[in-house]
């Protein structure tokens, strides 16, 4: 027995040299870093600038062009009546009102009458014309006297204002302030009166061509007879006037 484990002892003595040997004949791995105890970073954003472009002066990006815009001159303003000569015929009926003197009515006595006028314009302005009017009427008897009659006349420097430029259709109103006279006649006794008037006009001229234009007029007139007969003093009438007019411009609209 003894012997026995004098043979086996050598046994265990060498198996561990030979484990320890096979052991050390293992290749020895790479060096490694022992790890290191402080944090890792985090991973950079993929557009966060670096270092030397956040250091860096900040730039400018030039402006996008800008489409360009081109102004257009505005169209001259339409001239139809500056340095144009407007000459005009009119034809109406009028009525009178009021009394010629203190002592004869013209309301009663005088009927209806008829009137027959021309125009001479010439414009200053894109809307304002002047010129001359003048006007020749004759009256037939009124109610209380059938074998009256009457002729009147009368001249007016006018001034007239046009509403609106490069349209067929041309309204218009004007004023003017001239004198007048009247003539009448009752087969007894003849009586002559002058005097002033004053006009306001109101209508409007459609042209049919660029030189020709028709259309309706309005007037009120008050007159007042300076001289009238003796014995009688000076009173005022009223007439009113509705008519159509022809008018021819030169040269044309």
């Amino acid at each position: 027995m003894r012997r026995l484990v004098l043979v086996s002892l050598p046994l265990f003595v060498a198996t561990p040299a030979l484990a320890q040997d096979r052991v050390d004949q293992v290749p020895s791995s790479a060096t490694q870093t022992p790890p290191s105890t402080e944090p890792r970073p985090a991973a950079a954003p993929q557009d966060a600038p670096s270092r030397r472009e956040a250091g860096a002066a900040p730039r400018v990006l030039p402006a996008e062009p800008q489409p360009r815009v081109e102004y257009q001159p505005a169209a001259p303003l339409t001239d139809t009546l500056r340095s144009h000569f407007v000459l005009a015929a009119t034809v109406g009926t009028v009525a009178s009102y009021g009394r010629v003197d203190s002592a004869h009515s013209i309301t009663n006595t005088l009927g209806q009458g008829w009137l027959a006028g021309g125009e001479l314009g010439y414009g200053i302005s894109r809307h304002i014309a002047i010129g001359l009017v003048g006007e020749a009427s004759s009256f037939s008897g009124g109610s209380i006297c059938s074998d009256c009659k009457a002729n009147a006349w009368s001249a007016a420097p006018f001034l007239r204002y046009h509403l609106v430029q490069g349209v067929r259709f041309d309204p218009w109103m004007s004023i003017g302030a001239g004198v007048a006279a009247l003539s009448y006649d009752n087969q007894l006794t003849k009586r002559s009166y002058f005097g002033g008037v004053l006009r306001a006009s109101v209508g409007g001229d459609w042209y049919a061509s660029s030189q020709l234009g028709i259309g309706p007029v309005l007037s009120v007139d008050l007159r007042s007879y300076m001289d009238h007969p003796t014995g009688t003093s000076a009173s005022q009438e009223a007439r009113l006037l509705v008519g159509l007019r022809v008018v021819v411009d030169v040269p044309g609209k």
